[in-house]
């Protein structure tokens, strides 16, 4: 990780003629207000919509028949669509959280670096995040199936729960810093620590995301009465609009929020970029 923590170099301060923390994320809520973030957001929940799309194909599902009849589509180009789509969105979220760690409150909507830097390179970021968070069971299921014995359930889930702890810090420092920064995480767990109650701020805001998110899919796709159809089943296009606008706003915020634990907390880190 870059220039990692020097006790003795004064490290930054918060700038106090900015919103403060509380009011940025307010802030956060209304990010609409400036017409250049209308723009990119509906880049991303047009995005989302389509990645939804996409897998509704893919599972044959209810808008198949009713805008495609009779259409059939390879697995593999389906499954190539839905990873270009939602690794988009990612790199945007990704941009979002870089953006928004830097003081800058206007949404970014593309690189400018071309189709790799856009669509490609957040495929792989993924899969970095995940072998990174998970990576003391998969050493562990490796060394099971070498050695013939079963990994026990409890230590998998003590790696899911710190893997979900870690999750937006760690997002944090891959939009910032890159994948390599990942290697650094004896410094990105002391950040944490340094920052607890900041951290707890933005935990907050991405369970709230990831919760809206699913009471809203669940409840849009259970049937109405027993026996009947679910509210996408009798109105597939707008109720599929809403499930994506909820998604993509929702998302919005928490990354920014991220950011901002950064642009507001980074005194606290245990490294800097500056």
């Amino acid at each position: 990780m870059s220039n990692a923590y020097d006790a003795s170099r004064p490290q930054p301060i918060p700038n106090t003629s900015r919103r403060t923390f509380g009011e940025d994320i307010l802030f956060s809520f209304l990010f609409f207000i400036e017409p250049t973030n209308i723009i990119t957001f509906m880049v991303i929940w047009i995005a989302n919509f389509a990645g939804l799309f996409v897998l509704a194909v893919a599972g044959g599902g209810i808008w198949v028949g009713q805008f495609f009849p009779g259409a059939r589509v390879l697995p593999i180009g389906i499954i190539f669509m839905d990873m270009l789509v939602f690794a988009f969105i990612f790199a945007l979220y990704l941009r979002i959280v870089a953006e928004t760690a830097d003081g800058e409150d206007i949404l970014p909507l593309t690189s400018g670096e071309g189709f790799i830097e856009d669509f490609i390179k957040p495929i792989f970021t993924v899969n970095a995040i995940v072998i990174c968070l998970f990576a003391p069971t998969l050493l562990l299921a490796i060394l099971a199936a070498r050695m013939g014995f079963e990994i026990p359930p409890i230590l998998v889930k003590i790696n899911a729960f710190v893997a979900l702890a870690l999750f937006p810090i760690t997002i944090l420092v891959v939009s910032i810093g890159g994948v390599s920064a990942l290697v650094r995480i004896d410094l990105i767990v002391v950040s944490v620590f340094r920052s607890f109650g900041a951290y707890l701020v933005i935990w907050f805001f991405l369970i709230v995301a990831f919760a809206a998110s699913f009471v809203l899919i669940r409840y849009m796709f259970t049937p109405t009465t027993p026996g009947g159809t679910s509210i996408v089943g009798n109105h597939p296009l707008p109720a599929s609009l809403a499930i994506t606008l909820v998604i993509s706003y929702s998302f919005v915020v928490a990354m920014r929020v991220i950011g901002l634990y950064y642009r507001h907390h980074r005194h606290l880190f245990a490294w800097s970029w500056e």
